[in-house]
Order: structure tokens, then C-alpha cells, then sequence
């Protein structure tokens, strides 16, 4: 218990900075997921593509990835 005593003010500081990280990247999130649901359903033709290319390239690889190592680790493994 010596050593939380001794880094209570730095791990106070860390904590506070991940509160701060957190709301920051909750608005962020929040600000780019409207800009883009707005582009997404965009009358303009070249909004609606950026949209669908940015979600396409940057929000689809995580099951496309999750999907491929599943598919060789159990090839591998069975």
C-alpha cells in the first residue's frame, strides 16, 4: 500500500486525463458520425461517396479481418 501512497497525485493526474480523453473522443466521435450519416444520405452524389468510400474502407476491415483469421486459425487448428 507504500507504493499507491507514493503515486496517488500522478495516478489522480492519469485518471483525470482519461476522463478528458474519453469525453474529447466521445464528442469527436459523435461530430464525425453525424458529418458522415449526413454525408451518407446526401442528395449530392459526390458527399454520398465520400461517405460510403470512408465507411467502406475504415469501418468494414475489422470483420473482413475477424472473418479471414478465423477462418485460417481454425483451418489451422482443426
Amino acid at each position: 500500500m507504500d507504493i499507491l501512497s507514493d503515486y496517488a497525485p500522478e495516478l489522480l493526474d492519469a485518471f483525470w486525463m482519461t476522463i478528458k480523453l474519453t469525453v474529447l473522443s466521445a464528442i469527436g466521435a459523435l461530430v464525425l458520425g453525424t458529418l458522415l450519416a449526413a454525408m451518407r444520405v446526401s442528395p449530392v452524389p459526390v458527399a454520398r461517396w465520400i461517405g460510403a468510400t470512408y465507411v467502406t474502407i475504415f469501418r468494414n476491415p475489422p470483420l473482413t479481418l475477424i472473418l479471414l483469421f478465423c477462418a485460417f486459425g481454425l483451418y489451422q487448428t482443426l
